[in-house]
């Protein structure tokens, strides 16, 4: 929710005034020109690369004139011929010869062969994941778990207390360029989640600093860019940086804005716990639907995009503010708005306040089953959910009852 947040908030602000591409053209201005030939620090490539030249071979110089838009005819992307370097006294010869790796001989078609390859990196990223999950989940027991829970729920004495997250923050982002995968770091937080030992209060300050920390590993990444192409690879790194940076000047420091990623990611949590096929629904609307609309109205000229986006953040603002001001101070409300607008959602169709009816069409298809599956989840977290009261319509009752906005 915090990344989602994040660019209602800083899109519409970008394509106003350009601060991050501004911004980050400074910096890039300022590092490029002291460290031009900054060459990315080789942290897991020693132990990665050999594994992965053992399965395939890419040309480099091929994979470079495609990112430049130089196309040439009757070219491979998978090498198939590597040049060896043989010393004969003083002299030194260069030799050709086919290139050894366990794809070598298939003359599948490139793109096909590349999806075998995506999809075998997602069926192996996916299982490792898992059984992390499964792995941390069974240790993070006992006096283990006592120990974690009192570590990560303790606060700075004093007056330093208030420095907790933000140390945190920091944890998170260090601990992350050493892993360097923020998936790693985040699926060994989810269990102590789960488990119970620690609140998503507690984890959402590590989460915001592993955020950060992914988008060094890219600027490091960005460092092993030739040289005509550095100033650009640099600034999109930088603003993929500057992005998550502002994000947490925005949604963290402030304890009342502190709260909406978190009061949204529990909502989040318990409509997914009561209807299981709205995590994919989510996944599949956030992570697809709606970015190929807003690059779609992208193609349709920057005026008709600036309007969408004014149109939906601004309309977004204006339902929420009267919500807070019907919730809070209703007298400075017209009596129309008090009574009748937004009270409720009564006045709106079952299916547009209401997960029930999606929920009762998927269970006539009998694809709800497909999700129902129960979690091997431990008793700390069973007693947990066993006492939530979960409301999905979007009605006043389930604002109040949830504190939304206090």
């Amino acid at each position: 929710m915090f990344n989602l947040l994040s660019v209602a908030v800083l899109l519409p602000f970008e394509i106003l005034t350009n601060y991050l591409q501004f911004t980050s053209g400074l910096m890039v201005n300022f590092l490029i020109s002291k460290n031009p030939n900054a060459k990315e620090p080789k942290l897991l490539s020693s132990i990665i690369q050999p594994i992965m030249d053992s399965i395939i071979q890419i040309d480099k110089h091929i994979l470079d004139s495609i990112a430049t838009n130089k196309s040439f005819e009757n070219v491979t992307l998978i090498k198939r011929i590597c040049k060896k370097s043989l010393q004969n006294g003083t002299e030194i010869i260069l030799m050709e010869e086919k290139c050894s790796f366990l794809l070598s001989n298939i003359y599948w078609p490139e793109w096909l062969i590349g999806t075998i390859l995506l999809a075998a990196s997602l069926i192996i990223l996916s299982t490792c994941l898992i059984f992390l999950v499964k792995l941390m989940t069974s240790l993070l027991n006992g006096s283990v778990a006592k120990i974690i829970q009192r570590l990560i729920n303790s606060d700075f004495p004093g007056f330093f207390k208030y420095l907790t997250g933000f140390v945190a923050i920091i944890f998170g982002c260090v601990l992350t360029i050493m892993v360097q995968s923020s998936s790693v770091f985040t699926s060994t937080l989810t269990p102590l989640v789960g488990m119970g030992l620690v609140s998503i209060e507690r984890i959402f300050p590590l989460t915001l600093g592993s955020n950060i920390g992914t988008t060094i590993t890219g600027i490091l990444a960005s460092l092993s860019g030739p040289v005509n192409t550095l100033n650009f690879s640099m600034q999109i790194a930088l603003c993929h940086t500057l992005f998550n940076i502002t994000g947490i000047l925005i949604w963290y420091p402030i304890p009342y804005l502190r709260q909406v990623p978190i009061r949204l990611a529990n909502l989040l949590g318990e409509t997914t716990a009561k209807y299981k096929w709205f995590a994919i629904a989510y996944l599949v609307s956030f992570f697809f639907i709606v970015p190929a609309i807003i690059f779609g109205l992208s193609l349709l000229g920057k005026a008709v995009f600036i309007s969408f986006v004014i149109v939906t953040v601004g309309t977004s603002m204006v339902l929420v503010l009267i919500k807070l001001l019907q919730m809070k101070c209703p007298s400075y409300l017209p009596e129309i708005l008090q009574t009748l607008i937004l009270q409720t959602f009564d006045f709106l169709p079952v299916p547009l306040r209401s997960l029930k009816p999606y929920d009762n069409f998927l269970s006539k298809l009998k694809l709800s089953q497909c999700f129902s599956h129960k979690l091997n989840l431990t008793e700390p977290i069973e007693d947990a959910q066993s006492k939530q009261v979960t409301t999905v319509t979007f009605s006043n009752e389930a604002f109040d009852k949830n504190s939304f906005f206090m």
